[in-house]
């Protein structure tokens, strides 16, 4: 769906005259990647519109597509079972933050943030078989996706000192789902090669 709309801007930019047929894939791609982004950031609005905790959904977001530019992690073979999947997983991390708010837990949280920072650091970037990542690239994604969960985890621990939920919960959240990601994404790169 996202793919052939992106698909169908790249065409219409070309009909206009504003891009050459070899700058057309790059358009799609480009487009792609902003209709996608839009798309699952009107849906986590939706989630956090009918959960009352838009304000958490709407940070939770921005960050986790933010480290997630720089961490990588696993990817759907299909655009239909991503957008299914990534659907699925703002929803339940929505709903996650509402339960931990509603009942006040730090423990799960706190666990899950320090825990994801580990991974972060131990495993990304993960690249993909469509874009493998140059040793430089690797390294300078590192290092921002490094530095950026230690920011989240500054701000996520200042905010549970100065008793803000609305700012721990999406800061942990963020990293929690990057983290499952990095590790689904390793093993699926391991299994790939026992298979081989």
């Amino acid at each position: 769906m996202i793919s052939t709309l992106a698909e169908k801007a790249a065409v219409h930019m070309l009909a206009l005259g504003e891009i050459s047929y070899q700058e057309k894939d790059l358009y799609a791609y480009g487009f792609f990647m902003l209709f996608s982004r839009v798309f699952f950031f009107l849906l986590t609005l939706v989630y956090g519109a009918l959960l009352k905790n838009l304000l958490e959904s709407v940070l939770f977001f921005l960050l986790f597509f933010v480290l997630r530019a720089y961490a990588g992690g696993v990817h759907a073979a299909k655009e239909s079972t991503c957008t299914i999947y990534t659907s699925l997983t703002l929803l339940l991390f929505s709903v996650g933050m509402r339960i931990c708010r509603e009942l006040s837990l730090v423990t799960v949280p706190l666990t899950l943030l320090v825990l994801g920072v580990i991974l972060i650091f131990l495993l990304s970037p993960l690249d993909t078989e469509a874009k493998r990542l140059t040793r430089e690239e690797k390294k300078l994604y590192h290092k921002k996706s490094s530095v950026f969960s230690v920011i989240i985890l500054i701000v996520a621990l200042t905010a549970l000192e100065l008793g803000r939920p609305r700012l721990f919960y999406p800061c942990a959240a963020s990293i929690a789902l990057e983290a499952v990601l990095l590790v689904c994404g390793k093993t699926a790169d391991a299994l790939r090669v026992y298979r081989s």
